[in-house]
């Protein structure tokens, strides 16, 4: 139950990341598609027309004037060479170093990727570069195309493009936007701008690996605590129940026990109330074997008192012999032997001259109990196989 109540919290744990990382990505990426949105809006309104007009022109009319055009994605080859030969000058001309100062200018105070300014030729799937902002060999010279059947297009050739997120083999994670740079109300060209998430996707996906290791240790953590509790409230007073109620009458069951008392659970929960109950039938159990013990005790005298007198019931009180009662027993006992097949039995009479001269000359006593020294007679019969009769005495 543990296991699964932990493995529950764990689940609900690791979707309640997601979701937090999720809501928090999305917030993430408006804020980007917010910012990038406000920085081209505000670079392209405040770029010389003049300036722009004249270098997109000039890059336009080339761009026209030739019957193939080749793509970026053919970059180095022969062909892209010979194309990108149409466009050399440009980049020498005032008046593309004057856009380009003014987009670095731009693109250092934002601290955004690139600002760069593209015509888009949608009716033919083309992005020209009219001037690019970026650094050293990541920027992009005047005339390159980018052609692609999918990608960031304007609804309309002076309509803004709002900011949209890409993951590009090269770039990584992009946010770009564009808004329309125009000269006396009239569009010339789109100025975007490509803000990078790299950094903010490493912080995401470190925030989610982090979370999940410390969610997983909370959840280790959790188990331990859990199944400790479990072990020393509930399952450990549970097996020492167990084993006290096992042991409890193993060595003597007719004595009184003190083993329950001796327990001592103090989770004041349920299994203490159990604690509580067998104590409570260990006094009551005690209490009926101290009661046991006494009527034990008392029917054993009882049985000895009865079997004195029934040995005195049998017996002449003067001699000691056995009387006409006894007799009787024994008379009842050979009957019903020889009723079970033993009819084996032997008869002895004995014939004592003189006894009564004895007891009136000496004395009732000394008839009966005579001293040591007399004359002796004994009689031994052992002819009944279930009995074994000896007698023996003297006389004066």
């Amino acid at each position: 139950m543990t296991v699964g109540v932990v493995f529950v919290c764990l689940i609900s744990g690791w979707l309640a990341v997601l979701s937090v990382n999720r809501i928090a990505a999305d917030i993430i990426d408006k804020e980007y598609k917010d910012k990038a949105e406000q920085i081209a809006e505000a670079v392209a309104g405040d770029l010389d027309p003049e300036d722009v007009l004249s270098l997109t022109d000039t890059v336009m009319d080339i761009y026209y004037g030739l019957d193939t055009v080749v793509p970026s994605t053919e970059w180095g080859s022969d062909a892209w060479n010979e194309y990108m030969s149409h466009y050399e000058g440009i980049e020498d001309l005032e008046v593309f170093q004057r856009v380009r100062d003014q987009l670095r200018l731009y693109q250092d105070i934002f601290k955004v990727d690139c600002i760069y300014l593209m015509n888009y030729q949608t009716n033919a799937g083309n992005a020209i570069y009219v001037a690019d902002g970026a650094y050293g060999e990541e920027a992009c010279p005047p005339g390159v195309v980018d052609s692609f059947a999918e990608g960031i297009w304007p609804d309309e050739d002076d309509a803004p493009i709002p900011a949209t997120i890409t993951d590009e083999d090269v770039y990584g994670w992009l946010v770009t936007a564009a808004f329309p740079v125009k000269h006396n109300g009239k569009f010339v060209v789109h100025l975007c701008v490509d803000v990078s998430m790299n950094d903010i996707r490493a912080k995401e996906r470190g925030y989610v690996v982090t979370t999940t290791l410390v969610m997983i240790l909370l959840t280790i953590l959790l188990l331990a605590v859990s199944l400790w509790y479990v072990s020393t409230n509930v399952i450990k007073p549970v097996k020492m129940l167990s084993d006290t109620a096992r042991n409890y009458c193993a060595e003597n069951n007719d004595v009184v026990h003190h083993a329950f008392e001796k327990l001592q659970i103090g989770t004041h929960d349920e299994i203490a109330q159990l604690l509580a109950s067998m104590k409570q039938m260990e006094a009551d159990m005690n209490s009926n074997i101290d009661t046991l013990v006494d009527t034990k005790v008392a029917l054993k005298k009882s049985e000895a008192k009865a079997d004195a007198m029934q040995a005195l019931a049998v017996k002449d009180a003067l001699t000691g012999v056995r009387n006409k009662t006894a007799y009787d027993y024994e008379a009842k006992k050979l009957r019903a032997d020889m009723a079970d097949g033993f009819e084996e039995f032997g008869l002895a009479i004995v014939d004592l001259n003189g006894l009564k001269k004895t007891n009136d000359t000496t004395g009732m006593k000394r008839g009966i109990f005579p001293s040591k020294g007399s004359a002796r007679w004994s009689v031994r019969f052992l002819s009944i196989p279930r009995y074994s009769v000896s007698a023996e005495t003297s006389l004066p």
